[in-house]
This record gives structure tokens, C-alpha cells and sequence, in this order.
């Protein structure tokens, strides 16, 4: 596996965890799951940069 997409996905995860408990009961496990299904495919898609906007719209998310 590409090491960008493994760093991706570990980071995906991380950021899916920090999400306040209430969400992650609700909706943590699917959002863990998008994210291991869409990863490589937004890697081969759109490669690095489309990493960057698809992990960077989860921690927009966190903060906003």
C-alpha cells in the first residue's frame, strides 16, 4: 500500500476519534468505514492533492 494512502488513513482515524463522544457513538464507525473506502480511491483518482482535501475537510469539520 502507498505510504501516503496508509498515513491518510491512520490520520482519517485519528481525526474521526477526536469528534466529541456523543458523535462518535452515532456516526463513528461509518465515518471510519467511508473514509477506509474512499481513501484509495481518492488517491488514484486525484492523488496527493486530493488526499489533502479529502483529510482536510474531516479536520474542518472537528474544529467548525
Amino acid at each position: 500500500m502507498n505510504p501516503w494512502v496508509r498515513f491518510s488513513r491512520w490520520l482519517h482515524r485519528r481525526l474521526v476519534r477526536a469528534f466529541p463522544h456523543e458523535f462518535q457513538v452515532l456516526h463513528g464507525d461509518e465515518l471510519e468505514q467511508m473514509g477506509d473506502d474512499a481513501i484509495p480511491f481518492v488517491w488514484r483518482q486525484y492523488g496527493f492533492f486530493g488526499l489533502v482535501r479529502l483529510v482536510g475537510a474531516a479536520a474542518v469539520g472537528l474544529v467548525g
